[in-house]
């Protein structure tokens, strides 16, 4: 319990303003973490300070975690899988940023399996960082699973004849609505660049069939074509203008949408 008020007690500090006091702060809470790792009390303490909303808090256990992340992989790799959002979230980060060949397993299970997609999206971004065949093999199995999902969403999103999409059922989705196709392809560009790239969302173009008017949408995404076939018909219709559903992060959708 006195390690534990210690350690406290030095958190405190890291908000002190002078900062000679808060570097004399952060070498004496790694001193205690390096030594004390796997005290079941320092452990506690740790875990509250990664998921403070604080940066002055939470950033000097981030940097003390990177100096040695194969010394704290097994603390690290359990508050990874049982931390809350924050700590799964700045766990993930470490090892992104350290390129952690080690924790290409743990980043794995946070990838497919996390509930958060903030933090599946960190996990992505930490295992394009470790860039190894393994670690690239489970970014492309996340890509499929992220497709499949999507797949099955665009089931319950029908697609009528009066020239308009039907509006989804989830507000993960953006309709850009019809503009010509330059404008378009722009629009879809700088939206899917904002939303981090496709792997973290996707994009499916809609064009309007000129014969029977069924809004027809391409089936592989992230692709528009000179020309677009009619499912339904089976007329080949020039694409001039179209519009485009994207699909990712509701979070990074909603601020999308407010701009």
């Amino acid at each position: 319990m006195k390690r534990q008020k210690n350690l406290n007690a030095l958190l405190k500090v890291l908000n002190h303003k002078d900062n000679s006091f808060r570097m004399q702060a952060k070498q004496a809470i790694s001193e205690i973490i390096d030594s004390q790792i796997n005290d079941p009390q320092t452990r506690k303490v740790i875990i509250s300070a990664l998921g403070n909303k604080d940066s002055m808090i939470y950033s000097p256990i981030v940097d003390i975690m990177i100096t040695r992340v194969d010394h704290y992989l097994e603390f690290l790799s359990e508050a990874i899988q049982k931390g809350k959002r924050e700590v799964r979230w700045r766990c993930a980060e470490i090892f992104g940023r350290t390129k952690c060949i080690n924790a290409i397993k743990y980043l794995r299970f946070v990838a497919l399996e996390d509930v958060d997609s903030n933090v599946q999206d960190t996990a992505v971004w930490a295992l394009s960082q470790i860039g190894t065949e393994d670690a690239t093999r489970i970014i492309e199995e996340c890509k499929k699973l992220r497709t499949k999902k999507i797949e099955n969403s665009f089931k319950n999103t029908a697609v009528g004849h009066d020239g308009k999409a039907e509006s989804p059922s989830q507000d993960e989705y953006y309709d850009s609505g019809d503009m010509p196709r330059e404008e378009l392809v722009q629009k879809a560009d700088q939206l899917l660049k904002a939303m981090g790239g496709p792997q973290f969302a996707t994009l499916y173009f809609i064009f309007t069939c000129a014969k029977c008017g069924a809004r027809i949408r391409f089936t592989e995404p992230n692709k528009i074509y000179e020309y677009g076939e009619c499912e339904k018909c089976g007329y080949s219709t020039p694409i001039t203008k179209g519009s485009f559903m994207l699909i990712g992060d509701r979070d990074r959708l909603r601020m999308l949408k407010k701009r």
